[in-house]
């Protein structure tokens, strides 16, 4: 933690970059990453909105992504790695600690294996400015699209909405009992961290408890735009599947289904106080949605 603890000429000129108005702070949890790190980390570095600082907490990793995130910040003084005693938590709970530990005015997060549009930071931060203007410092999470790639980033799907069919249900309640937004997507307001943090205990994934938390005491607002290449491979912690209609295949795994659904409802449910009877009618519905 020298980081935080001792008083650096480099840490002094992080200081600086902190003052400047509209600073934007991005974290990044890593674990064994080391295959496709370097090139999230040249993506973020290429963006066109350049006042940003990037975190970096890693989860005990074996391979070569600490000696990838060293050469980083040795390079760079806006990359800045944050080391404890901290392994194996996980990526919600590294998210967090991240959170926790970070001020800024607003909150990026990434994942090791994409590669960020260079517009992705300008145009989301836009977003959020603009409904700031809108509706106040209210606690807010704006997220976008996706384009879907393999591992060597050939597109499979120039959006990921329509490749599973959310973009039926986005602008709908329904945001609130289904698990629509994509962590590496988001970015929230300093409200929004200050709601977060108060459930953060509670996370299944980062991504769903920011998007509930947030909707029930501000905004979530989409971006009909892809702006990741999100990167689809044998190592996904949490991959995408196209959208089957068949019913069958629906039968076929309802027992997954189910836990999943019990899962989300008991999370959802400790933080919204959602009737089960509710629950369950709001995701038939949206299923119904999301088949026309």
């Amino acid at each position: 933690m020298a980081y935080l603890q001792v008083k650096s000429e480099r840490q002094t000129n992080i200081e600086r970059l902190l003052i400047k108005k509209n600073m934007i702070a991005i974290l990044l949890a890593t674990y064994n990453g080391d295959k496709y790190l370097s090139e999230q980390l040249d993506s973020i570095i290429a963006q066109t909105y350049k006042n940003w600082i990037l975190y970096i907490h890693d989860d005990g990793s074996n391979d070569k992504t600490i000696e990838i995130i060293k050469k980083y910040t040795n390079r760079y003084n806006n990359i800045i790695y944050l080391e404890d005693d901290l392994k194996h938590i996980g990526p919600a709970k590294s998210f967090f600690w991240l959170l926790e530990k970070v001020n800024s005015d607003y909150y990026f997060f990434a994942d090791q294996d994409d590669v960020w549009l260079t517009e992705k930071i300008e145009i989301s931060l836009k977003t959020i400015k603009r409904n700031e203007d809108k509706f106040g410092k209210i606690p807010l999470l704006a997220f976008s699209d996706l384009t879907v790639v393999d591992e060597q980033l050939c597109n499979i799907s120039s959006s990921l909405w329509e490749y599973t069919k959310i973009s039926n249900v986005l602008e709908t309640k329904f945001l609130k009992c289904l698990a629509l937004v994509t962590g590496c997507t988001i970015v929230i307001n300093a409200a929004g961290k200050k709601i977060a943090l108060k459930y953060k205990d509670k996370a299944i994934m980062h991504d769903s408890l920011l998007a509930l938390s947030i909707s029930l005491h501000g905004k979530v607002i989409p971006i009909h735009q892809s702006l990741i290449k999100y990167r689809q491979h044998s190592s996904n912690s949490i991959g995408i599947k196209k959208y089957n209609r068949s019913l069958v295949s629906k039968f076929s795994k309802l027992k997954i289904i189910y836990q999943t659904y019990k899962e989300y409802y008991q999370f959802s449910n400790s933080i919204a106080s959602i009737n089960p009877i509710k629950f369950f009618f709001l995701r038939i519905e949206a299923f119904i949605k999301a088949r026309h």
